[in-house]
């Protein structure tokens, strides 16, 4: 089986000067300097049922929330609140369900709040459903 985790909480926390993903949760991975090709788990990792709250980023431009599951591995249950994000770009998200982001405020986004989103199921911002890009 591959990797993942569960049972989280990430709480009252501050991260400075963070330069890549802050929060990344990702089944995609790829290295073009592996000395040898390896097959991927028959069972892909899963994140589920992890929190993060009351949490300052300071960033330099990359996503603030990377979210990137597998089409057979959806992440789920993960959950985002009052966070406050400087200099970081929108969150990116792929297939993953059942999760939530409230009360994340950006400061001086480098993409203007664009959410990148795909294959995202009964997500919320807000309380509002999050939208799959067309």
């Amino acid at each position: 089986a591959g990797g993942g985790a569960r049972h989280i909480i990430f709480r009252d926390n501050r991260l400075e000067n963070i330069s890549q993903q802050p929060f990344i949760f990702t089944s995609v991975y790829s290295d073009p300097n592996a000395a040898k090709a390896y097959e991927g788990a028959e069972n892909p990792g899963v994140f589920m049922d992890i929190a993060v709250k009351n949490c300052t980023v300071t960033a330099q431009g990359k996503p603030a929330i990377q979210i990137e599951g597998l089409e057979n591995a959806l992440h789920r249950d993960l959950h985002f609140e009052n966070i406050h994000f400087k200099n970081a770009a929108s969150p990116v998200l792929s297939f993953v369900e059942d999760s939530s982001f409230d009360h994340l405020h950006f400061e001086n986004s480098v993409d203007g709040e664009t959410w990148k989103t795909e294959h995202v199921l009964h997500c919320y911002r807000d309380g509002a459903a999050v939208e799959n890009e067309s």
